[in-house]
């Protein structure tokens, strides 16, 4: 079993309905900000 220390998740859509969401978990508490910059990044990117 793993377990979540840490989560973070950004939605992604498509035609301008939410699709779902895109997420990271258990990633290093230094990285957030890139983290959550990569992920508003990418769901830009898959609209």
């Amino acid at each position: 079993m793993t377990v979540i220390y840490r989560l973070i998740a950004a939605p992604f859509y498509h035609k301008g309905k939410l699709a779902g969401y895109l997420g990271a978990d258990n990633f290093e508490f230094s990285d957030l900000v890139n983290t959550r910059i990569i992920l508003e990044m990418t769901s830009k990117l898959l609209e």
